[in-house]
């Protein structure tokens, strides 16, 4: 995947094929560079309009709009942005005008795919994704871990082609393996096997302490992301940090996206620098901070939400400092990107535009769900209830109409008195408050 920066060179070449590969990219990954696209779009760009036409009709009614009144309204949050959309709109307008119209909806409120339509889409662009949480076992021991406490269960073979099964039958392009410890399953092998044998993709959030050399289908043909978790724990063990440097190394020959995700909890900051360190000595080029999230029963260490802007000064060093190692930074949930100064909002937008927010918005709060290894369905990492029994006969739709509206509800329920005249809320596209927060504001 090409970086912000070769895209903008292939782009203002003005040659065709360039532009091709360009946008190609840019559709790719649309999410992380929505903000360039809809730039080059406002900027005139007759081409592009055709592809993002195919590739994404909704945006051709725009984002998320809640309330009447908000394309007339001027935002103290993100105003360039919503100016971008605006510009990005009439270039739609324009070029659409003697088309016959389609249906079409928001970002956040994706039609359900029919059996029949299902059949025309390809499993690794359908709109679903389920997280199945494989297994509870782990090697290291973060007391601020999502799962720490969670039950040290895992899903059996024969559940798991269950699993999958229903999944592929459901419309699901990709499926995620959660813990514990994912590369710790006992089943990973086939868990990769089941991916291609269905035609999908994966990703994973990992340690990254297994090494990965012999293990069969790690290859970016079925995994589409790493997000590598790196604590002081790991570097203090030769073996383990061994292993995750030739990891990173395996990964970049097999072409994997490969992103460091470091957790402040406050205290850590002088680790972070150095774990920031290791991710761009071992050559990745992208990292991005978190704070930590509560799990089901808030027994671990997190992050309360209402600290959460006394953590932007450290947030801003070790930004700072990633910045200066050559990394691209980013921020993962949670972390509300207007408490950052301007600039650095500027930048994170301009850089991870996706990386403040949580797909969880799309398909009406259906995009993904998860499966503990209960077999119990949840609507979200961060939300176990309600939930949703395992059935072979069960249908997404019947798990729309549980989870969506409580979803709906936590997406509704907005944190500080500011998401009103943000651009980011009233779109619906920021979750700096995950919903596992919202949950207990």
């Amino acid at each position: 995947m090409l970086e912000r920066k070769e895209i903008t060179a292939l782009w203002e070449t003005g040659e065709r094929a360039f532009r091709q590969v360009a946008a190609s990219e840019l559709l790719a990954s649309f999410p992380d560079k929505a903000d360039l696209l809809l730039s080059m779009v406002s900027e005139g760009a007759p081409e592009l309009l055709e592809m993002v036409r195919e590739r994404f009709p909704f945006l051709r009614r725009g984002f998320a709009n809640p309330e009447p009144d908000t394309a007339a309204r001027r935002y103290t949050y993100f105003d360039e942005l919503a100016r971008q959309e605006e510009a990005f709109l009439k270039a739609l307008a324009t070029d659409t005008a003697t088309r016959t119209p389609t249906a079409i909806s928001s970002l956040t409120d994706l039609p359900s795919v029919s059996a029949a339509g299902l059949a025309s889409v390809s499993k690794k662009e359908a709109p679903h994704q389920l997280m199945v949480f494989v297994t509870g076992h782990c090697n290291l021991h973060c007391p601020y871990c999502f799962s720490a406490d969670a039950p040290r269960k895992e899903i059996g073979a024969d559940d798991l082609r269950r699993v999958f099964r229903w999944a592929a039958g459901q419309g699901c392009g990709q499926v995620t393996p959660c813990g514990g410890e994912p590369l710790l399953y006992r089943h990973i092998a086939l868990f990769l096997r089941l991916v291609r044998e269905h035609g999908m993709t994966t990703y994973l959030a990992t340690n990254f302490t297994r090494d990965i050399a012999n293990l069969d289908g790690f290859d970016s043909t079925l995994v589409r992301q790493v997000y590598i978790h790196l604590t002081a724990e790991t570097l203090a063990d030769a073996r383990l940090a061994d292993i995750v440097s030739r990891n990173i190394a395996t990964g970049k020959a097999r072409r994997i996206e490969m992103t460091g995700r470091l957790n402040l909890t406050g205290a850590n900051t002088d680790d972070v620098l150095r774990l920031t360190r290791f991710f761009a000595d071992a050559g990745l080029k992208r990292v991005h901070f978190a704070l930590t999230i509560p799990s089901e029963r808030v027994s671990n260490n997190y992050t309360d939400p209402a600290a959460f802007a006394r953590f932007v000064p450290e947030v801003e060093r070790a930004m700072d400092f990633a910045e200066a190692c050559g990394l691209t930074v980013g921020i993962a949930k949670p972390m509300p990107p207007c408490l950052f100064p301007k600039h650095r909002q500027a930048k994170l937008l301009s850089q991870t535009c996706a990386a403040t927010m949580c797909n969880i918005h799309e398909d009406g709060g259906m995009k993904n769900v998860c499966l503990s290894p209960d077999l119990l369905f949840s609507p979200c990492l961060g939300v176990s209830h309600p939930s949703v029994a395992f059935r072979d006969d069960l249908t997404w739709n019947e798990l729309s109409a549980v989870f969506a509206p409580r979803v709906q509800r936590l997406l509704g329920a907005p944190p500080m008195a500011r998401c009103a005249q943000c651009y980011l809320w009233a779109r619906r596209l920021c979750q700096g408050y995950c919903l596992s927060y919202k949950d207990r504001l």
